[in-house]
């Protein structure tokens, strides 16, 4: 079985029309997760690259950058 028809029979099995209700929640809780991981990074800068396979055998270098500031402590006067 390829995937194609596992992804059939996983809508069929569920009653679903196509997949975009379950891709939507699957992108909605990884960017949930995603922002709760970084909330507990140090501040600072965090560097990232990787390569991937495009169309017609192009390789994508995707380098990114990403700043996380440090939490600012909050002071109150009584």
């Amino acid at each position: 079985m390829i995937a194609s028809d596992r992804l059939n029979a996983l809508c069929d099995r569920y009653e679903l029309e196509d997949i975009s209700e379950l891709s939507q929640g699957i992108i909605t809780r990884s960017e949930k997760m995603t922002r709760e991981a970084m909330r507990k990074l140090p501040g600072g800068t965090y560097h990232g690259a990787s390569c991937f396979d495009g169309p017609g055998g192009q390789v994508i270098d995707l380098q990114v950058a990403v700043t996380v500031e440090a939490k600012r402590a909050r002071s109150s006067s009584i």
